[in-house]
């Protein structure tokens, strides 16, 4: 009877059905059987498609999704029963832990005694804290867990010193992409770099800052725009993809600064936005707080020179400050400005040998194999199959 590992997980994220088609192939490759359960097929302001397709074992499985303000919960009673009558030898949850789902499935592992659990922690910064009831309820849920799935070194670092978790084993499953499709992607639009500029009506010498963000106050565009509002706006354009709640806010503002150079393009599907990572010289993320920032990766892939806060989740992984980027804080004016001002300053031919620099990086932290690999490697030495 071989090993098994099931990954459940709140809804089927398109950003990771690469990596957990990745890791089923290595798992298998090994001797161990896959599968992922997903607890329904989308949630509230989700812009993707539902899938339901997938190239690995999977399943959505049957449940009740009552919703709260814009809060989804999920009740699958099934996913208790499969998971409880075959045991896995790991079983990792990951998604949002509060959902009655992980909540059941957390405490009948934990009196089961025989799977290897994990916690999933995609985790960084404006994550509940510890003296909060969510904060307390989700430490003990950790105490309960084997050990807990990270994406990266900040991660770590809050579950240590923000929740006070220092007695669980750690294991490192980072954020991946396909990165043949997004460097070959975006390699093919950089071609017809002009053209894409005539399609966007943007002057080629233009410095063009992309912003992939929700519109919301967290993100901190608001705050941003504010700090740099005073600066020459000819040379240079913010490219703004998302959509979200403070949408009326910000566009209310940029009219009355008048700042054209600053679009807000909508929501953008893959093929537009691989379109806008070719066309853009800066990925722009000043937020006020980003659990992770997944686009930050992305943008490494397509070869781009990163302008981060210290608040993304993906530092340091994705940036080396001064080599492919500029890392601030976002509450400092003076900091946020002068990084922009060097921004701009920078030559086309500076700003290439910094892209560069990304891709250095991204093949170093964040090629995927290797990452796969190294991951089922730490999960083996650190949880041996217990059947």
């Amino acid at each position: 009877m071989h090993p098994r590992f099931i990954w459940v997980t709140n809804i089927p994220s398109p950003y990771r059905i690469h990596s957990l088609d990745l890791l089923n192939q290595e798992l298998e490759r090994r001797g161990i059987a896959f599968e992922a359960l997903f607890m329904a097929y989308t949630e509230s302001n989700r812009n993707w498609s539902p899938i339901n397709i997938f190239p690995f074992p999977a399943e959505v499985v049957t449940g009740w999704h009552p919703q709260i303000g814009q809060i989804p919960f999920h009740f699958n009673p099934s996913i208790w029963w499969r998971v409880m009558c075959k045991k896995p030898d790991w079983l990792l949850i990951g998604g949002a832990w509060p959902m009655p789902t992980a909540l059941g499935l957390y405490f009948l592992q934990y009196f089961s005694r025989k799977i290897n659990t994990l916690f999933g922690a995609e985790v960084a910064f404006g994550s509940s804290r510890t003296n909060s009831l969510l904060g307390l309820s989700r430490n003990m849920l950790i105490r309960l867990s084997a050990g807990i799935l990270i994406p990266g070194k900040t991660a770590r670092q809050v579950i240590e010193d923000k929740w006070g978790i220092t007695e669980k084993p750690f294991v490192v499953f980072p954020n991946i992409v396909d990165e043949r499709y997004y460097y070959e992607q975006v390699a093919h639009f950089n071609r017809d770099r002009l053209e894409l500029c005539d399609r966007y009506n943007i002057a080629p010498d233009q410095k063009i800052f992309l912003w992939p963000a929700r519109l919301s106050p967290e993100k901190g565009i608001l705050p941003f725009l504010d700090k740099i509002k005073t600066f020459e706006r000819t040379n240079y354009t913010i490219l703004i993809a998302g959509e979200g709640p403070q949408q009326p806010e910000i566009e209310a503002w940029l009219r009355a600064q008048d700042m054209h150079n600053v679009r807000l393009l909508g929501h953008q599907n893959i093929d537009n936005l691989l379109e806008l990572y070719a066309l853009s010289d800066v990925l722009l993320l000043p937020s006020l707080s980003e659990p992770y920032g997944f686009v930050a990766v992305e943008a490494l892939w397509g070869k781009l020179p990163l302008f981060l806060s210290n608040r993304v989740g993906a530092v340091p992984e994705v940036i080396e400050p001064g080599s492919n980027g500029w890392l601030v804080d976002p509450d400092n004016d003076e900091q946020v400005c002068q990084a922009f001002q060097d921004a701009l300053a920078c030559s086309r031919q500076q700003l290439e040998q910094m892209g560069q620099h990304s891709l250095r990086l991204a093949e170093k932290n964040f090629a995927s194999r290797p990452c796969v690999e190294r991951f089922v490697d730490d999960l083996l030495s650190l949880f041996p199959p217990r059947t």
